[in-house]
C-alpha cells in the first residue's frame, strides 16, 4: 500500500520552488529515501517483455546484460493522448482575452517596461518609473489613454509641460508601433500555445513500469503469454552515483480517472505580465501540468503504471537508454521458458544471480501460480 502522505511530499519536492537540478547530494538522498517508501513491493517495480521474435529478444537480452533501462520518446506511443495536458485552447484564449480586457494595465505595463529604454534614449530626463505610472492613465472604458492624467504625472515630476505633452505622444506612438511590429511574434506565441501538447510529446521521455508482476492483462497484451517480466529493485539506487539517483527521483505513479481536470495557464501569464517571478505560482502550475501528464483514463487502470518522466534526453531517435543495473529478478511464463530465447535469458539470470520465478497455469486451468525455479523444477 502506497504511503499517500509520503507521495504528496514527493510531488511537492519535485515540483516545489527549487529546481531539482540544483538539489544537493543530501537533498537527493532525502528525496530518494522518501520515494522508496512510496514504491510498493518494498521498492520493486516490473516490466513485461516479449521475447518471441529476434528483435525483441536481442533488445531484452542486451539490456539485461548491460544493465540499462529504455526510455521511449512519448510521440512514439500509440496512445496520442498520453502525457498531454488537459486544457481547452478555445476556452483558454477566451480566459486570456478576459484577463487583458479586465486588466489591460498588465499588457501596458509589460509594454512600458519593454519601451522604457527606447523612450529614455529620446528623453533622457524621463525616469523609468514615470513610464510605468502611465499605465494608471489607461481608461478601461474608452480603451485610450487619459492624456490629462498622464500630464499630471509628468508635472508631478517637475517636467516642462510642453516636453511632457511631446513625451506622452511619443510613448503612445511607441506602444502602437510595438503592437504592430510584434504581430507576427504574437501569432507565433498563440500557435505555440495551441500546440503545447505536441511539443511536449516530442521532447518528453518515459520509462513505463508496473507495480505488479501478476497482472493477467499485462501478460496477454505485452508478452502474448510467452514472455518474461523483469523485476527492478529501486533500493539498489542507494549505492549508485548521485547523478543516477537524481535521475530516478523523477519517478511517479500514474493516476487513473473518469474525467481529466482542466488546467489553465492564465495565472502564469498574469504573473509574467506583472514581471513577477512568482515561484509559488510556477510551482503550483508545474504540479498541475505534471499531474495531468501522468494521468490516464480508467481504461488503462489495469496497467498499474509507474513512470519516470524527463525532457530533452536526446535529439533524434525513438528513445534512449539509461545505465542503471536495477534488475533483481525475472519471472518467466512457462511457455517462454521452453523456447531457445527463454533458455538463453534463464542462463543469464542464473549467471547474474537473479531471483527466478515461473508463471505456470495450474492443473484446473483457472489461474496462474508463480513458483520459485527450484520448486517448479522439482
Amino acid at each position: 500500500m502506497m504511503n499517500d502522505e509520503k507521495y504528496r511530499k514527493h510531488i511537492d519536492t519535485m515540483f516545489g520552488t527549487k529546481d531539482v537540478e540544483s538539489f544537493t547530494e543530501e537533498e537527493v538522498d532525502e528525496t530518494l529515501d522518501n520515494l522508496l517508501q512510496c514504491i510498493p513491493n518494498d521498492g520493486k517495480l516490473y516490466k513485461y517483455r516479449k521475447i518471441s521474435d529476434e528483435k525483441s529478444f536481442n533488445y531484452v537480452y542486451n539490456s539485461l546484460l548491460a544493465g540499462t533501462l529504455w526510455l521511449s520518446r512519448v510521440d512514439q506511443f500509440s496512445d496520442k493522448t498520453d502525457c498531454t495536458v488537459c486544457y481547452d485552447p478555445v476556452n483558454e484564449v477566451g480566459r486570456i482575452e478576459n484577463l487583458l480586457r479586465e486588466k489591460p494595465e498588465l499588457l501596458l505595463g509589460g509594454l512600458m517596461r519593454a519601451l522604457s529604454k527606447d523612450v529614455q534614449i529620446i528623453n533622457p530626463n524621463f525616469d523609468r518609473s514615470m513610464l510605468l505610472r502611465m499605465v494608471d492613465c489607461f481608461d478601461k472604458e474608452s480603451g485610450k489613454p487619459d492624456a490629462e492624467k498622464a500630464l499630471n504625472i509628468f508635472t508631478d515630476y517637475g517636467c516642462d509641460i510642453y516636453d511632457s505633452v511631446a513625451a506622452i505622444g511619443q510613448v503612445w506612438k511607441c506602444v502602437k508601433k510595438v503592437i504592430s511590429d510584434k504581430e507576427d511574434i504574437i501569432k507565433d506565441m498563440v500557435n505555440n500555445f495551441l500546440n503545447f501538447n505536441q511539443y511536449v510529446r516530442k521532447t518528453a521521455f518515459v520509462c513505463s513500469l508496473c507495480e505488479s508482476y501478476n497482472v493477467k492483462t499485462m501478460w496477454e497484451n505485452y508478452t502474448d503469454n510467452n514472455g518474461i517480466c523483469i523485476e527492478y529493485d529501486f533500493k539498489k539506487l542507494k549505492l549508485m552515483p548521485c547523478t543516477i539517483k537524481k535521475f530516478f527521483c523523477s519517478l511517479y505513479k500514474v493516476n487513473y480517472v473518469d474525467d481529466y481536470e482542466e488546467v489553465s495557464f492564465v495565472p502564469l501569464i498574469e504573473a509574467f505580465l506583472n514581471c513577477k517571478s512568482d515561484k509559488n505560482t510556477n510551482a503550483e502550475l508545474n504540479k498541475k501540468i505534471l499531474i495531468s501528464q501522468i494521468t490516464k483514463t480508467n481504461d488503462y487502470a489495469y496497467e498499474k503504471e509507474w513512470r519516470t518522466f524527463h525532457f530533452n534526453l536526446c535529439d533524434n531517435g525513438p528513445g534512449t537508454e539509461m545505465k542503471a543495473d536495477l534488475v533483481s529478478g525475472i519471472i518467466f511464463d512457462e511457455n517462454a521458458l521452453k523456447t531457445e530465447n527463454g533458455k538463453k535469458i534463464l542462463a543469464l539470470a542464473k549467471q547474474k544471480n537473479l531471483e527466478i520465478k515461473i508463471r505456470k497455469l495450474n492443473i484446473t486451468s483457472t489461474k496462474y501460480q508463480y513458483l520459485p525455479l527450484n520448486q517448479y523444477m522439482g
